[in-house]
């Protein structure tokens, strides 16, 4: 499993789309609020929307709170 953190910038979604490319089991992780017709599962980005239809799997969490990076590592 990677993970991946700034998915939703040109390289981090070109990283992102070789990965999958290359079958490796990827995560991206966001921490956007989310729109209000989503689930809270799901991320406001319109670029990772896309990762996601790609086969990315997108986690919460945020660089300045271990708790939520160390649940997305799992």
């Amino acid at each position: 499993m990677i993970l991946l953190v700034g998915a939703s910038g040109s390289l981090g979604g070109m990283i992102v789309r070789k990965l999958l490319d290359e079958g490796f089991d990827t995560r991206v992780l966001w921490r956007s609020a989310v729109r209000s017709d989503r689930s809270l599962n799901q991320p406001a980005s319109s670029s990772l929307e896309g990762l996601i239809e790609a086969g990315a799997r997108p986690v919460y969490g945020d660089l300045r709170d271990s708790a939520t990076l160390m649940k997305a590592c799992r």
